[in-house]
């Protein structure tokens, strides 16, 4: 979901995206309406905010989402400790030992890639392994991890083809998950991480890629571009519906959008029941993509006897 766009790789002030390009503005506006929730039970609050992460910078949040950020007993969040410590290096250093797990665990189980894909989307995952990878051994490309695959037929048609190629995915854009992680630590808050391993497990993961992988090849994913202007109005827009319509657009479905999101939202809420008494009050940072719908965080919140409200003052 939209915690596919992880990291960035360079600073920019402010950066807005448009229809023809990512254009870096002088100047940032404050979000009017951002995903921002009181979440209570008993006499304790937590607050939730719901990112974006792509194209929005902390400077952004009104002074009420920074009020509350300033005064949390602890942070709460999806950003991983390597990916944040290491930067893009380090989410890299990351991605390549998982990719090679990843690849290992195929080959040792017989998870042919072949078997997995239509023979369109095989032959096309064929022709961009000899084009790209060209002094690699042409039968190491049926063991590939289905995200591998994914990138190089991304590659292969070009960059900046999609939005999680890898130009994108880590390129210039602004990050306010990583960024508020910073900001945490460095204010001494008490950092809660929601995801402590790598957040998806490998059958998880495959079914996310070989989705994608067939959409590609069925020429049924939408345009980069119109895609990123599809996000950054919904969430510039604060709306709840515009963020459910953007998934849709975006080629989720029920299986990923279950693994990916809808799983991780049940062992958060656990997490985040967990330890809400102890580093009162919790300030919670998630992509909004886990916040709306019948299956988000605050609905398993919800389940758990907490209430919740959009929150502005």
């Amino acid at each position: 979901m939209l915690l596919l766009w992880q990291t960035l790789s360079r600073r920019i002030p402010c950066l807005c995206l448009t229809a023809v390009a990512l254009v870096a503005t002088s100047g940032c506006a404050t979000l009017p309406d951002p995903f921002f929730y009181r979440v209570e039970k008993g006499n304790t609050e937590i607050y939730v905010l719901g990112t974006a992460h792509t194209g929005f910078a902390e400077s952004e949040l009104p002074s009420y989402v920074k009020d509350k950020f300033k005064s949390a007993g602890g942070f709460a969040s999806e950003v991983r400790k390597e990916w944040a410590d290491g930067g893009e290096k380090g989410h890299e250093k990351f991605y390549m030992n998982h990719v090679s797990t990843a690849y290992l665990f195929n080959r040792s189980h017989g998870l042919r890639l072949s078997a997995r894909l239509t023979p369109a989307a095989w032959q096309e995952v064929q022709a961009a392994a000899e084009d790209v990878l060209k002094n690699q051994p042409h039968d190491q490309a049926d063991f590939y991890p289905p995200e591998y695959a994914y990138r190089l037929i991304m590659n292969h048609r070009g960059p900046r083809r999609f939005y999680v190629d890898q130009e994108l995915a880590f390129g210039a854009h602004e990050h306010m998950d990583l960024e508020l992680y910073e900001h945490a630590k460095k204010i001494g808050k008490v950092m809660v991480p929601l995801d402590s391993a790598y957040p998806f497990d490998h059958a998880c993961e495959d079914k996310l890629f070989i989705r994608f992988i067939e959409l590609v090849v069925a020429e049924k994913l939408p345009d980069p571009r119109s895609l990123y202007e599809s996000l950054y109005h919904a969430y510039k827009n604060g709306s709840e519906g515009d963020i459910e319509n953007f998934l849709q657009y975006a080629g989720w479905d029920g299986d990923t959008n279950q693994c990916v999101v809808s799983d991780r939202n049940t062992k958060w809420a656990a997490e985040i029941e967990s330890v809400y008494q102890v580093h009162q009050p919790l300030f919670v940072a998630v992509g909004v993509g886990h916040l709306v719908g019948e299956k988000s965080l605050l609905r398993d919140l919800e389940q758990r006897g907490f209430h919740w409200q959009r929150y502005k003052p």
